[in-house]
């Protein structure tokens, strides 16, 4: 009952929910060192 009680009083109950991480950008940074699958098949 805690985390309901914290959630009311700081009314975090009306704050958007974060939106989901784009799933389709990469998380590898653009660099002439880096090499894709397509260099090993």
């Amino acid at each position: 009952m805690n985390r309901i009680k914290n959630i009311l009083e700081n009314n975090l109950d009306r704050v958007a929910p974060e939106e989901p991480p784009d799933t389709k950008k990469s998380h590898i940074p653009i660099h002439e060192n880096i090499r894709g699958a397509s260099n090993y098949q």
